[in-house]
């Protein structure tokens, strides 16, 4: 028996032929029998071929998504032709893929559901609105030969990922990846593997999986540019005598720290506490009060603590509000006067700023505010005191030598402050206008 093509066992490993034969001598007599030929199944097609497709996070601004990878796979037949028909993720292994994927993986801090489509081979990850943040699909052509075939993998990612791996916080709706199973989640690097499948036309599967590894590494991580400084002068205390008449007076500036964006959108730009800031502050003093900060995430506050005050649980004032958005633009407010150097006149307050994305990655910078001393007291009132000579007062007895003496008198008069405030201790004559 010769076999010249395949033969289609699609019910069971072997087709069974029961042929009935008649065999003649030369006498012409004859006899019957029957031949039985057993056509038994080939080697299954062997699978395990591997492939990869590797992509980098592209910048969000300007926004180069979407980032397309894609690989080509020839599939090596077994002794029947395979199928591209058949071709799909492994339905035996789907269900764990899709779990993983919807536990793990996530975009802009927030969940992504995915799906897959066996008619068309696509796999997707979309946002609640709908939005598509990644897309693998599978697709195959027969091959040359006619036998084997060419699996097609394209992945797509149009939205950032978070590489939010398991000792990160947030993620994709509060958790994270790991480093096993079908994804992995590093912190630099997400990768999937994705299982194939397909059968021969006698519905042989491929004995193992076509195993396709897709890695996204993370892009770029933000950081800023140059700071443009801020410079605020002190306020003056005369009520009403800010810029726009306010009561008490302020003053205020702006300042920017330009924010480059990275792969992933920002999720928050703080003020960092650190050594040098507290060792600026302690040095400092409002009206000869101690000052006192606090930093609340993207807002710092310097208080002037009330000195000698009676009720020791007296709140202190906030004197320096600087307050910076997502942008690297921030805003200083002043509200009082600080005590600067008499040599300078100024006094510079160094700040740090952190930049985090949705990936948690982050990067740290400097802001400088230079706190000017404000206008001098000007000086120059004058107060008139008249004192007239007493008369001599006899006494009693008529003695003429005694009088009115000690003759006294005393005026009061306001010396305006510039935008410190005034030491009553400090008044004293002018040595350069008192007499000799």
């Amino acid at each position: 028996m010769t076999l010249f093509q395949p033969i289609d066992e699609l019910v069971r490993a072997e087709l069974v032929l029961e042929l009935g034969i008649i065999a003649t001598d030369f006498d012409g007599d004859s006899t019957t029998g029957q031949l039985v030929v057993i056509a038994i199944d080939g080697n299954s097609p062997p699978g395990g071929e591997t492939g990869e497709i590797t992509i980098t996070e592209p910048d969000l601004v300007p926004n180069d998504y979407p980032a397309i990878g894609t690989v080509d796979i020839d599939v090596t037949a077994g002794i029947d032709r395979l199928d591209p028909d058949t071709v799909t993720i492994d339905t035996q292994q789907l269900a764990a893929l899709l779990a993983e994927l919807n536990r793990e993986v996530g975009s802009g801090q927030q969940s992504l559901t995915f799906t897959y489509d066996s008619a068309t081979g696509v796999l997707i990850g979309r946002l609640a609105n709908g939005d598509v943040a990644v897309q693998i699909s599978v697709e195959a052509v027969q091959g040359a030969n006619g036998q084997d075939l060419v699996v097609t993998t394209t992945l797509t990612q149009l939205l950032p990922l978070d590489h939010l791996s398991g000792d990160s916080s947030g993620g994709a709706g509060g958790g994270s990846g790991n480093s096993s199973g079908f994804v992995q989640v590093n912190g630099e690097q997400i990768v999937i593997t994705v299982p194939i499948q397909a059968n021969d036309t006698d519905g042989d599967f491929l004995d193992d999986p076509v195993v396709v590894t897709l890695t996204i590494n993370d892009g770029v991580i933000p950081a800023f540019g140059d700071d443009s400084g801020a410079s605020i002068t002190d306020p003056d205390n005369v009520p009403g005598s800010g810029s726009s008449g306010e009561n008490p007076p302020i003053s205020s500036a702006t300042g920017t720290i330009p924010v480059d964006i990275g792969s992933d959108a920002i999720n928050s730009v703080v003020f960092v506490d650190n050594d040098a800031l507290a060792a600026v502050v302690a040095s400092l003093t409002s009206n000869g009060r101690p000052v006192t900060y606090q930093v609340d995430d993207n807002t710092l506050t310097l208080f002037s603590q009330e000195s000698g005050s009676p009720n020791p649980d007296t709140p202190a004032q906030a004197i320096l509000t600087v307050t910076i958005a997502e942008n690297g633009t921030y805003t200083v407010v002043m509200t009082d006067a600080f005590d600067q150097p008499v040599d300078t006149n100024q006094v510079l307050l160094p700040v740090m700023v952190r930049v985090t994305d949705n990936d948690g990655d982050s990067s740290e910078s400097q802001i400088t505010l230079t706190l000017i001393d404000g206008q001098d007291p000007s000086g120059g009132e004058t107060a008139t005191a008249i004192n007239v000579e007493p008369d001599p007062a006899p006494d009693p007895d008529g003695n003429s030598n005694a009088s009115g003496y000690p003759s006294t008198l005393s005026t009061q008069w306001v010396i305006t402050a510039g935008a410190d405030r005034l030491l009553p201790e400090s008044v004293t004559l002018d040595p350069a206008n008192s007499m000799p």
